[in-house]
């Protein structure tokens, strides 16, 4: 692991407040096709697109951009 890179993780939080890994890909939040690719993957691995879930993002635009692309206009996101 070196100090440049740069990696981008999906974590889901249970009703019991597990945290579970659910992704991971090398790249930036900032970068498009790296955050499609993301969720992309995870809806391909079963995520259903059709569930309501809140989303905790660092507030890059590309991230919220894709997931609302990907499970809908009205999907609710917090900016930490």
């Amino acid at each position: 692991v070196t100090e440049d890179l740069v990696l981008l993780a999906a974590v889901g939080i249970d009703a019991e407040g597990t945290k579970h890994p659910l992704g991971l890909v090398e790249g930036a939040t900032e970068n498009a096709a790296v955050v499609q690719a993301l969720l992309d993957d995870l809806v391909g691995r079963g995520l259903a697109p059709n569930v309501c879930r809140l989303f905790i993002v660092d507030g890059a635009k590309a991230l919220t951009k894709a997931i609302r692309r990907t499970f809908g206009r009205d999907t609710p996101i917090q900016r930490c």
